[in-house]
């Protein structure tokens, strides 16, 4: 399934702009390699196991603009190191099971 980068990133902003039409938000999903090119056209997003793939400095547009980070971890501990660096990056940090059950682990 041949898709391009730039093929994604118009797909995203058209799902960004439904959204923003119907008065909803919209939230960027794991889509880190284009955070720079997007982060004008949604109001957060949501990374899984960044830390996980030491992907979470991607996420730095978002934290410059201000916007919500949510981030999730399905393995390891939530140490408070790893809750501490998350703040820093401006991230809601919780652990949650793969099968993505009730329960969960929050830094706060």
């Amino acid at each position: 399934f041949p898709l391009t980068a730039a093929q994604q990133r118009t797909y995203n902003r058209w799902l960004a702009e439904q959204a923003h039409a119907r008065g909803l938000g919209a939230f960027l999903k794991n889509d880190l390699a284009q955070t720079a090119q997007l982060v004008g056209n949604f109001d957060g997003l949501i990374v899984e196991e960044c830390y996980a793939y030491s992907e979470c400095g991607l996420t730095k547009p978002f934290q410059a603009a201000g916007k919500a980070i949510l981030a999730a971890e399905y393995r390891g501990t939530l140490t408070a190191s790893r809750c501490a660096n998350a703040l820093s990056r401006g991230m809601s940090l919780i652990k949650k099971r793969l099968n993505l059950d009730a329960s969960r682990q929050s830094c706060f």
